[in-house]
């Protein structure tokens, strides 16, 4: 969907929020790609074709546009859940596969970590916006956007820790080496 020539996109990129007399510009992200949408007390616009899609796939009932926003953070709280629940998934294997000993490089546990980023920065983007936003939606909304918030962090942590188990035991893997060479070394020396 195209953006209408009046949306202020550029200052919406850096902002997420604008307001102009009642009119709210907003820009949330999902997978890192902008979605876009206006808000006013009458009327709730969608310039994305997912977060239309998104909307549509649920059952709303109360169809104003503060309870279709109010929807929308729901929606992609459970989206970024989902994900957020696949990568601590993720993590518990290479974690079980790193002490095991069987995973030999680090390409696999560089691809998670850029996925962990990529819903911790979703999530920051959402929670952002829902304070800027914070006039319009119930607090408990804002409360359960946080509570996200605060477990991608978690799992940004945990993905960190993840890289220094690795690099652990290639240390201590390369001290094994090292000990078994000099070892080897000190026999041929005699």
């Amino acid at each position: 969907m195209d953006l209408p020539p009046d949306f202020p996109k550029s200052e919406v990129d850096v902002y997420r929020v604008i307001e102009d007399s009642g009119t709210y510009y907003v820009r949330l992200d999902l997978d890192r790609k902008p979605h876009y949408f206006t808000l006013t007390e009458k009327e709730i616009i969608l310039h994305s074709k997912e977060l239309h899609d998104l909307v549509l796939r649920d059952e709303i009932t109360d169809c104003s546009p503060l309870s279709i926003l109010d929807e929308i953070f729901y929606l992609i709280l459970y989206e970024l859940g989902v994900k957020r629940t696949q990568l601590f998934i993720e993590f518990d294997n290479f974690f079980d596969l790193i002490t095991s000993g069987e995973v030999k490089d680090s390409k696999k546990i560089i691809e998670l970590r850029k996925k962990v980023l990529v819903n911790y920065s979703d999530s920051i983007v959402l929670y952002y916006v829902s304070r800027r936003l914070n006039k319009l939606i119930p607090n408990e909304t804002i409360e359960d956007i946080r509570f996200n918030y605060e477990r991608a962090e978690l799992l940004v942590t945990r993905s960190s820790d993840l890289c220094n188990i690795y690099l652990t035991e290639v240390q201590n893997n390369l001290n094994e080496i090292i000990k078994k060479l000099t070892s080897i070394n000190t026999q041929n020396e005699r």
